[in-house]
């Protein structure tokens, strides 16, 4: 290697770990950390579920991906997806849909139908291919007792 190579090399893992305790000092999380938290009871036989079952989000998705405002909680073992939507004129909606059909509507819950529907959804500030890292969290509790129901929280510091 010579010493011009060996110069441009320690300057891009240099770059590297600028960038990664940029990361960390912006408070987006790396890894495992980045991970969802939390976990919604469904049921509703829209998403075969007519017991209640469990979806525990793996992955955080930004809605820029879609091209909408808000962000979509996955969960790979349930096979399901929580989206979370906030419509143009602020009107939030939570559409849990099996991620195999997402032409399918699923069940929907608007936020004047439920008893709780506290959300955050904020920008890190941080942008990653033009889609900005969401920091999101949400508690619902909608449709609880009827054939369709939502209930429980889920958050993520680092939507992308």
């Amino acid at each position: 290697m010579s010493s011009r190579t060996r110069g441009l090399h320690r300057g891009a893992v240099a770059l590297s770990a600028v960038a990664v305790s940029s990361c960390l000092s912006l408070g987006i999380p790396l890894g495992e950390a980045a991970r969802p938290t939390g976990a919604l009871t469904v049921r509703g036989e829209a998403i075969d579920a007519v017991e209640p079952i469990e979806l525990q989000p793996s992955a955080c998705v930004s809605g820029e991906h879609r091209l909408f405002l808000g962000a979509d909680f996955v969960d790979e073992a349930q096979g399901l997806i929580a989206r979370l939507v906030i419509d143009p004129l602020g009107e939030p909606t939570l559409r849990v849909f099996p991620a195999a059909e997402p032409l399918q509507r699923g069940l929907v819950f608007a936020r004047s139908e439920c008893a709780r529907f506290e959300l955050e959804l904020e920008r890190t500030g941080w942008q990653i291919n033009e889609i900005y890292a969401l920091r999101v969290r949400l508690d619902v509790e909608c449709g609880e007792g009827e054939s369709e129901s939502v209930v429980g929280s889920v958050s993520a510091e680092g939507c992308r």
